[in-house]
């Protein structure tokens, strides 16, 4: 049997981008994207308040949605409400309570009860509770799969087509990584010289949190460097090429400041080395306890700049990395179909 699940997007692509992976993971599913907007400035608090009174009605909806969100939720019939996202997690509860329909939520609230959910899926370095309701998953769920991939740019679509083809996905700076012009230059010229010695290609994307004397270090490296294949600096374009580097990689190298593109780039199937940067206190970021399970569970490797390019080489000739790919995506789609059968609603 088929059903539908509501997204309930607050506008920000990583939420929804793991809401949609989910719901594209499950076969028997369609989805409906709904954006969300609270009718006036206070209307966030008010549902926190009324979700942990636990005072559901349709009464309070009609107050604290917009005309058209009702609508859209109003004139199709769902099966799962799924959404990420702090500012609609109280609207998933309440729509979910007012039409008795499962509530679903990616990452834990600080300010709601656990319990009200129906399934709460949320990476293992929140440190979550042990609750049934809590899915504990290794990274971000994502829409990165073989499928997805297949309908990326092909190869004949850049400037360089020599294999192995190496991707380097930068990050930047968060309040627990920095990415200093040492360091980088340090990672640059390990991976040039790695690229040059196996006579590869190299693909190169920035992020919008890369500082801007690293995007010129990256600009003066790479933009007429004979071995690129593809440059882009996302202060530049708001294209976003990554998921065609992971069809095209042999191995790639991502930073480690953000989980979800480190799992990301997990999910794809290929090579992964997550490349550490620097801290900006002697402490390790909470999610470096997922990077490390991942690098346990065969993932990925962890590498820093000083022997990146000796593991790069390791990584092409082990025929037996990695042996799996990431797929919480899934894995949280099952625990969505199990929810509905245990429910007698599919």
């Amino acid at each position: 049997m088929q059903y539908k699940i509501l997204i309930l997007s607050d506008s920000k692509p990583g939420h929804q981008n793991q809401c949609i992976g989910i719901a594209e993971a499950a076969p028997s599913a369609s989805y409906k994207v709904v954006q969300v907007n609270y009718r006036f400035g206070l209307g966030y608090l008010i549902a926190l308040i009324l979700c942990n009174l636990r005072v559901f009605s349709q009464t309070f909806l009609n107050l604290l949605l917009d005309s058209d969100t009702l609508k859209e939720i109003e004139n199709e019939r769902f099966d799962i409400i799924l959404s990420a996202g702090s500012s609609v997690a109280p609207l998933n509860l309440l729509i979910g309570k007012t039409f008795k329909i499962p509530s679903v939520y990616c990452m834990i609230h600080r300010l709601l009860p656990a319990s009200l959910f129906d399934l709460i899926f949320t990476p293992l370095h929140d440190n979550p509770p042990d609750l049934n309701n809590i899915i504990k998953t290794l990274g971000a769920p994502n829409r990165i799969n073989e499928s997805f991939l297949s309908g990326q740019k092909d190869l004949s679509d850049f400037s360089r087509n020599e294999k192995p083809v190496i991707s380097l996905l930068l990050g930047g700076e968060t309040k627990n990584f920095s990415m200093g012009e040492n360091w980088v230059k340090m990672a640059v010229k390990s991976i040039k010289e790695t690229v040059e010695s196996i006579k590869g290609t190299v693909l190169i994307t920035t992020s919008r949190r890369t500082p801007d004397a690293v995007e010129k270090v990256i600009e003066l490296e790479f933009k007429d460097y004979p071995f690129t294949g593809y440059l882009l600096l996302a202060s530049k374009s708001n294209e976003n090429p990554t998921p065609s580097f992971f069809l095209l990689s042999d191995v790639v190298v991502v930073t480690e400041d953000s989980i979800s593109m480190v799992s990301e780039a997990a999910s794809s199937g290929k090579k992964v080395i997550v490349l550490k940067m620097e801290r900006k206190s002697g402490r390790s970021p909470k999610h470096t306890k997922t990077i490390v399970e991942m690098e346990k569970g065969g993932y990925i490797k962890i590498s820093s700049p000083e022997i990146i390019a000796e593991d790069i080489v390791s990584v092409l000739n082990d025929n037996f990395f990695p042996v799996k790919v990431l797929g919480e995506a899934k894995r949280c789609a099952a625990q969505i179909e199990k929810l509905l059968k245990y429910n007698k609603m599919v």
